[in-house]
């Protein structure tokens, strides 16, 4: 019994199959995300690390033309790995198929240990792909949109990011990362929505103390920008200027008060 073609790929769960068009053997597989497996699969074969080494030399051997994906039925998660299984017994496994295994699997819920962790990411460094491997794995992206998060998901996701600190390391290699990248000037209209999402948000005592001690770390002596550097009469003039007329508030004067007072305590103990 051949296995049908029903539809080209779509972000559902069900069986799918990647066919080599000359010599009609094919790859069958399950997804949860048909879509997603599809990029995962292309990913794989055109940087030429795909985990199946008789569909990725037919791949280097075809060309990417020469490959189709397919989905051959869609269904639901519980019954994947059963209908997979009955896709795969259709088919000659030696001639027919390039699947290494004649049981069907899939990796829902299967979770590398610490050690395979470890050798995949060293196997993958110092790695450099070639400017046309770049320039195919963009042409198979395009149209591409990652599937949706349910809000219960991006809490999850939030929840476990908290409270992890940064390594040192980590810290300077994102600061490295960031060095020279020039940001794109906000428009008046982004600045105005900006402006508006943040009304009426209050910042707590806590959260203010900790931006106000991580200020002092980067701004205090050498590490201010302005260190050394004196305004000039130009700009003391036009800073005078600017501030001709105005007047404070009752609430902006008495903040003034306190800082100042705060400020000669703490002056007074370090003399």
């Amino acid at each position: 019994m051949k296995a049908p073609i029903l539809i080209t790929g779509a972000a559902r769960s069900g069986i799918y199959e990647i066919v080599c068009l000359p010599t009609g053997k094919r790859y069958i597989g399950s997804a949860i995300n048909l879509k997603e497996r599809e990029r995962v699969h292309k990913k794989g074969l055109i940087t030429n690390t795909h985990i199946n080494i008789y569909l990725q030399n037919a791949w280097n051997k075809y060309g990417e033309e020469n490959f189709k994906f397919n989905v051959i039925l869609y269904c639901k998660k519980r019954v994947l790995i059963k209908k997979e299984q009955e896709f795969i017994d259709s088919y000659n496994l030696k001639k027919e198929l390039f699947n290494i295994c004649p049981t069907a699997g899939s990796a829902l819920g299967r979770k590398h240990s610490e050690e395979t962790k470890n050798k995949i990411s060293l196997s993958e460094k110092g790695k450099i792909i070639s400017k046309e491997t770049r320039q195919k794995l963009s042409e198979s992206l395009k149209g591409w949109e990652p599937p949706l998060m349910s809000e219960r998901t991006k809490n999850k996701i939030s929840e476990s990011k908290k409270g992890i600190p940064l390594s040192e390391e980590h810290k300077k290699k994102l600061s490295e990362a960031k060095k020279g990248i020039k940001r794109i000037p906000f428009t008046e209209e982004t600045k105005r929505k900006m402006s508006e999402t943040r009304k009426g948000i209050k910042l707590s005592e806590k959260v203010k103390l900790k931006m106000s001690e991580a200020k002092k770390k980067i701004y205090k002596g050498k590490g201010n920008p302005f260190y050394g550097k004196e305004h000039s009469k130009e700009t003391k003039e036009k800073l005078r200027q600017a501030n001709l007329g105005k007047v404070a508030s009752e609430e902006s004067r008495q903040k003034m008060s306190e800082s100042t007072k705060k400020w000669w305590c703490e002056h007074k103990k370090a003399s």
